[in-house]
């Protein structure tokens, strides 16, 4: 699933370690994130293994199954059943974005590393606050996150606001308490500093524009829905009766009828920048063709799937509430967590960008909350196994097709450049236009104007419907279903690019046509070719 081309905006962060290898340390004014960190683990590999988009890759690889090793030893701690720890463990490393994040070289797993190590000592450390060695090593991967990714200032912070709380709460703060302070601070300072005054080619704008706050708070409410989608096994474990009585039952299908109509209708990752179930990146140029997971059948079953689960979660905190008792109980890793996760989720109200996968921090922090308070309330079952098979396979073929679709694109990219001379006349997507005129100009300034150049070459995918009968009438029902029943629903908010020139269109001059296995689309009973071409008009 590696291959040797840029993912998303990963371009960039490759860019820096390829100035830093040549002894440019100032970073590019692209860059929203602090990056140090990362930016020398990179060059470091790089120093040993070479510089390159695949290299790099497989360090973040690498860097994610330490960040799975971490969170075992996270939940060993809290003493829990092996198959509690495995199921975890299992929907940690394939959750959507932490593994697709794996096969690229952004932010995310890097600092999801050093934000579970540091959060892994803080919680041994409120364990047992004579040990101050664990307070200090999370305090240097406080450190480390910091120069990742600025956010990293709310682990010590929370930290902080867990033992001013027991000052409050004692009415006195020990010795202890004050070391811990003021070494917390210490590495904070450090990292902000170092942030501050790390040289810049220019500096970006960190916060939200107070006119786009509406529409950031519309987001980060539809976002809400993921964290119980992310761990979806668990909730179908759950030990909850939800016809006990009358009244329990008739909110359960009321609430059951709710997230169905939700679910569907918002085509479930409504603020997804990298997830779909459609096709990763998907919003950039949706276009929408039958597959295993783009079809009213599977949506459907899947709705049904999913709103069954997170009937049962609801349903199981009301129940909690009705009983009076306490969701959680207020002791200080608790809190720690609770507050962790809270700040990580409501900065994203204020700060300049927001994408989907900026929610995995505060996703772990109420992952680990649920699990430590309710790993007693779920029973690993078959219908837990199946809703973890299922999860796992849609990631893996996700990220299998589109790793598959890419590796072709960008080799048909080389190619053509090499027959034709072109480089930046050649359309493939957003990612090479940037890549490619960056890398000619020889840039690692990020200021230099990337002006549109007349698209002479274009690299497309398409797929064909093979001669398969039953192909034929579940098209025609879905068609049917389509138009009379239940609207077939398309990602939200997503765009079509207009103007761009379609491969089926250009069947009889294409110059490189090359067809790849897909899970996605075989299973189906379609083909699926990645197509290039030139424009013949000059």
């Amino acid at each position: 699933m590696f291959g040797n081309y840029p993912v998303n905006d990963d371009w960039i962060f490759v860019r820096q370690i390829e100035a830093f290898n040549q002894g440019i340390f100032s970073l590019n004014a692209e860059l929203d994130p602090s990056f140090i960190s990362q930016g020398f683990l990179g060059l470091l590999w790089g120093k040993v293994f070479g510089i390159s988009f695949i290299n790099l890759q497989i360090l973040t690889f690498l860097i994610t199954l330490l960040a799975t090793l971490v969170f075992i030893y996270m939940l060993k701690e809290m003493n829990l059943k092996k198959s509690i720890i495995v199921l975890c463990a299992v929907l940690f490393f394939f959750n959507p974005i932490i593994f697709i994040s794996a096969f690229t070289f952004m932010t995310e797993n890097y600092y999801l590393l050093f934000f579970s190590g540091s959060v892994y000592f803080y919680l041994k450390y409120l364990q047992n606050k004579n040990k101050s060695f664990y307070m200090v090593v999370g305090s240097i991967l406080v450190l480390i996150s910091i120069l990742i990714r600025q956010v990293g200032i709310l682990i010590g912070l929370s930290l902080i606001i867990i033992l001013l709380f027991d000052f409050y709460r004692n009415k006195k703060l020990n010795k202890t308490d004050m070391f811990s302070i003021a070494i917390v601070s210490c590495f904070i300072i450090i990292g902000l500093l170092t942030t501050i005054f790390w040289p810049r080619f220019s500096e970006n704008r960190i916060l939200i524009l107070p006119e786009q706050f509406s529409v950031r708070f519309q987001y980060l409410l539809l976002s809400v829905h993921y964290f119980p989608l992310f761990v979806l096994p668990l909730l179908a474990g759950l030990k909850v009766k939800i016809f006990k009585n009358k009244l329990i039952a008739a909110i359960s299908v009321l609430v059951f009828i709710f997230l169905l109509w939700f679910l569907y209708n918002f085509d479930f990752y409504p603020i997804g920048n990298v997830f779909y179930l459609e096709e990763l990146y998907t919003k950039s140029d949706f276009r929408s063709a039958f597959s295993l997971f783009d079809n009213i059948f599977f949506k459907s079953l899947f709705a049904v799937l999913t709103a069954f689960c997170v009937t049962k979660l609801l349903i199981f905190i009301l129940m909690k509430i009705r009983n009076y008792t306490k969701i959680i109980k207020t002791d200080p890793i608790n809190l720690f967590i609770l507050i962790l996760g809270l700040s990580n989720f409501l900065i994203l109200l204020f700060s300049s960008d927001f994408y989907d996968r900026y929610l995995i921090p505060a996703f772990i922090c109420f992952f680990l909350l649920f699990i430590k308070n309710y790993s007693g309330e779920i029973k690993v079952n078959k219908f837990v196994v199946f809703c973890l098979i299922i999860v796992v396979f849609i990631v893996v073929t996700l990220q299998w097709e589109f790793s598959s679709k890419n590796r072709l694109m960008w080799d048909q990219a080389r190619a053509l450049s090499e027959k034709t001379g072109l480089e930046s006349q050649i359309y493939l997507n957003d990612t090479y236009t940037n890549y490619i005129i960056t890398q000619k100009e020889n840039d690692f300034t990020g200021l230099i104007e990337r002006k549109s150049f007349e698209k002479k070459c274009f690299i497309q995918d398409y797929s064909v419907d093979s001669n398969s009968k039953v192909l034929e009438y579940i098209l025609n029902l879905e068609d049917y279903i389509d138009g009379n029943i239940l609207e077939k629903k398309k990602p939200y908010l997503v765009n079509k690019k207009e103007g761009l020139p379609r491969v089926k269109k250009h069947i009889d001059n294409l110059i490189y046509n090359q067809e790849y296995f897909s899970l996605l689309f075989n299973t189906v009973g379609r083909r699926i070719f990645v197509a290039s071409w030139c424009d013949e008009t000059d």
